[in-house]
């Protein structure tokens, strides 16, 4: 049977049982017209024949018979509700609601052994954390490897793609030609060097980082990226010890108005290295050395309140409750990792889009903004009403967990996917 054809009928099936649930007068009346028909019934057989009085009590006419077979019609319904039950309890979207995403995906997310966590269009989940509400700022800690990445570490790499290339030659003479004039500083930035862990039992996280050059990291995305699988690019991020390619570390920060509603941003056409218009959930900054240069201080913090600062021109004074990180991610597109984290303020959406309209930033990277309701997500992850950047799916799953559950984003995006299929 069709994944299609199975998803329906279980659907019918599940609002044929709630229904059974809800409604309980149907039951009753049945059971009220076959216990009066009965006792009037046994009363006539004294002086007749047993089955002839039941017959003619409960078929003794045409609308006799009628209401006769419905009302056994109703109890036979309500006497499957136990099984019902049980199925139900054994039941979860989960097979159909996995075979239909894949679709969604991209090939890395779809294999049947990438069992990481989330993953949606080109992103995919590395590392989530262990509680549902995430990570606190101070559970988050940063430790500074002082080497400086070299291209050789990824030239040790068996990938047949790249056999025969000198990267490390390559990339100096990017730099000194086409990074020059692109770009006119090279700045640092700070790459994972290895893929963190996790667990119950130990619910931080230490994110090792070091240093790798901003023209480092364009030789990597325009020149190598293009070139390789992202999938291996991910197996050689999980498969233990260092990373052998460079990254530049960034924050994904979703911002949540008062009233819950999620920030959307329009990126400038001018951002031409990183699809320009598309629409970012909310806003990303990578790490820089002013978040992790004092470690006796909460880093995780100083990281999201430079991001607002520069972002959004809001202050540290305007966050609503603590900021929660909650999954380390992979973007293929370009083979980066970011972390997915949210945050609450208590400005309304008529406040930010004001405070936007009418302060510097110091970071002018989008030229328009928008709210999207928590409810519209999983209608936006199956049938996007805009271009949106490739992060921002992932980013949107993630705001929908901290707020609801894993369980009810399956189900909503399973009843977006039977809507699309219709």
């Amino acid at each position: 049977m069709k994944v299609e054809v199975r998803d329906r009928i279980e659907a019918l099936e599940e609002r044929f049982r709630r229904g059974l649930h809800r409604l309980r007068w149907p039951f009753n009346g049945a059971l009220g017209y076959g216990a009066g028909l009965s006792l009037s019934a046994i009363e006539q057989s004294q002086n007749t024949n047993a089955v002839n009085s039941f017959a003619a009590t409960f078929f003794g006419s045409s609308i006799q018979s009628t209401a006769s077979v419905t009302a056994l019609a109703i109890a036979l319904c309500y006497l499957t509700l136990p099984a019902l039950d049980r199925r139900s309890s054994r039941r979860t979207v989960d097979v159909s609601y996995y075979e239909a995403i894949k679709k969604y995906v991209g090939e890395t997310a779809a294999e049947d052994q990438a069992l990481e966590g989330l993953a949606w269009g080109l992103g995919r989940t590395v590392l989530s954390a262990p509680r549902h509400a995430g990570w606190a700022t101070k559970e988050i800690r940063f430790r500074v490897d002082q080497r400086v990445y070299s291209f050789q570490s990824l030239e040790r790499e068996d990938i047949s793609s790249l056999s025969g290339m000198d990267l490390v030659d390559g990339y100096r003479g990017f730099r000194d030609e086409a990074f020059r004039g692109q770009f006119a500083t090279d700045g640092i930035k700070y790459m994972l060097v290895r893929r963190p862990t996790s667990f119950s039992d130990d619910i931080g996280v230490t994110l090792e980082v070091r240093t790798a050059y901003w023209s480092q990291l364009q030789y990597f995305w325009q020149t190598i990226v293009p070139q390789v699988d992202p999938g291996v690019l991910l197996g050689l991020a999980s498969k233990g010890g260092e990373i052998p390619f460079p990254s530049s570390l960034c924050l994904h920060l979703v911002v949540f108005s008062a009233e819950g509603t999620v920030l959307l941003s329009r990126a400038h056409s001018s951002k031409w290295n990183d699809h320009p218009e598309s629409w970012a959930c909310s806003i990303g900054e990578q790490l820089s050395i002013d978040d992790i240069d004092r470690p006796d201080v909460d880093c995780a913090r100083l990281w999201v309140e430079r991001a607002l600062h520069e972002e959004l021109a809001v202050g540290a004074g305007e966050i609503d409750g603590e900021p929660r990180f909650h999954a380390i991610t992979f973007e293929g597109d370009i083979a980066n990792f970011a972390f997915v984290a949210t945050v609450h303020l208590i400005l309304s959406a008529e406040d930010i889009h004001a405070r936007l309209a009418t302060s510097n930033r110091l970071d002018n990277e989008f030229g328009a903004i928008d709210f999207l309701s928590l409810d519209d997500i999983p209608a936006e992850l199956v049938a996007p009403s805009r271009t949106y950047h490739p992060s921002s799916h992932i980013r949107m799953m993630y705001a929908y967990i901290s707020r609801r559950s894993q369980v009810e984003l399956r189900h909503g995006i399973a009843k977006q996917l039977a809507r699309a299929r219709t």
